[in-house]
């Protein structure tokens, strides 16, 4: 994976990739910790209800057959994670949860978050200038 994002080639991984070995045995960080840019932080947050994610830069190649949608829902479950690497572009941000509510009350309490959404695809072109060459998370482009 690491040979196919360093010649430009994208990675996009979701919750716990590669925080398992090949027994089952959780490890205390993302296998491709470097290559994401993130770090597992330690914590698993969820059960969230009505959560969404607000796609910020439709030009993204996450993002492609996307662009006439402002949001997404989420997953229940989101590890948190801490940056490793420098994002510039944040394709995804997290939309707060809201509680259950009757559909008549129903609206989003905050319409845009400064919280960006692991999600991976970054090309080594836009890698730290300290990397090893890999590609890090969609946190950035």
């Amino acid at each position: 994976m690491r040979d196919y994002v360093e010649r430009g080639g994208s990675l996009i991984a979701t919750h716990e990739t590669s925080c398992y070995d090949e027994c089952g045995n959780r490890s205390d960080d993302f296998g491709l910790a470097e290559l994401f840019g993130v770090h597992y932080a330690g914590r698993i947050e969820g059960p969230m209800k009505n959560v969404y994610l607000r796609l910020q830069n439709h030009g993204s190649p996450l993002l492609r057959g996307l662009e006439d949608a402002p949001r997404i829902i989420h997953g229940v479950h989101r590890p948190e994670v801490t940056a490793c690497a420098t994002f510039v572009e944040k394709p995804l941000t997290l939309i707060p949860s809201y509680p259950d509510l009757s559909m008549g009350m129903v609206s989003l309490r905050a319409d845009r978050t400064a919280s960006p959404k692991p999600t991976c695809v970054k090309s080594v072109k836009d890698a730290p200038s300290t990397s090893t060459g890999t590609s890090t998370t969609g946190l950035g482009k």
